[in-house]
């Protein structure tokens, strides 16, 4: 009875927590999108969500580390970014991601950013991490960097930090060891999850399916034009050439 009972509170335990760290996600979340950062850091400064290209945020991979920086990415694993970048990578071998580097020790922006200025040297104080938004050829071995971010101690967008480069540099040779290191790191969980993931069906292919399927529903019904009925809408006339037959729209010039 008594073996049952620590069972119970055990299976009481785990619901409670599971409850609690899928709220805690969730409200983590929501306060990154509120406050607008890419990034939302937690204990000693690592990134706890990072955000994608699109304003998404996940959860966020180390992709290299060592004593003066640690190196992160947004999710590439995901179904919602396997779905928009899977098909490219497939059959171009590219991908964008952004590429999110923790400053641990100040050396690392001394020597990167300021050149070891000493009248400069205040501004490291403040600057805690790197976004870079990269375009990635692995058939053309090539990185271009798109874009180049600086977050100052709170995430947040450092003053006149935010540069456009496009600079287009051939991979190993071109970048420091440390970015080769992190771009082969992520090529190769890339390359490991589209492959898992066999043959799916791109958002991109989604978005136009369902884009010829509204166009073709529109010549079965007609299409609203100038706003709606009570405002001085128009219907156009069904294309005489379709009909529905049940909840599809049949086109005969289309068969």
């Amino acid at each position: 009875m008594k073996t049952l009972s620590k069972v119970l509170l055990f299976c009481i335990f785990l619901l409670i927590s599971t409850g609690a760290f899928a709220q805690n996600d969730h409200l983590m979340t929501s306060e990154a999108q509120l406050t607008g950062k890419a990034i939302l850091t937690g204990p000693f400064g690592d990134p706890v969500l990072v955000s994608d290209t699109f304003g998404n945020y996940s959860t966020p991979i180390k992709t290299y580390s060592d004593q003066e920086i640690d190196t992160f990415v947004q999710d590439v694993t995901t179904p919602g970014w396997i779905s928009w970048f899977g098909k490219q990578f497939q059959e171009k071998g590219t991908y964008d991601v952004f590429i999110y580097t923790h400053f641990k020790k100040t050396s690392y922006c001394l020597r990167e950013f300021v050149k070891n200025d000493s009248t400069k040297s205040e501004v490291c104080s403040h600057l805690y991490y790197r976004g870079r938004l990269i375009h990635v050829d692995t058939r053309g071995h090539s990185v271009t960097v798109l874009e180049n971010i600086l977050f100052d101690n709170t995430a947040n967008y450092a003053s006149a930090a935010v540069e456009w480069p496009r600079k287009i540099f051939p991979l190993p040779s071109g970048v420091s060891p440390g970015l080769a290191k992190e771009i082969t790191r992520i090529t190769s969980i890339i390359t490991e999850t589209v492959s898992r993931a066999g043959n799916f069906t791109s958002a991109q292919e989604i978005m136009q399916r369902n884009k010829e399927i509204s166009a073709r529903s529109a010549r079965c019904a007609g299409i609203l034009r100038g706003g709606l009925m009570n405002q001085g809408g128009t219907v156009s006339p069904r294309d005489p050439n379709c009909r529905f037959v049940g909840e599809k729209c049949i086109c005969d010039d289309e068969q």
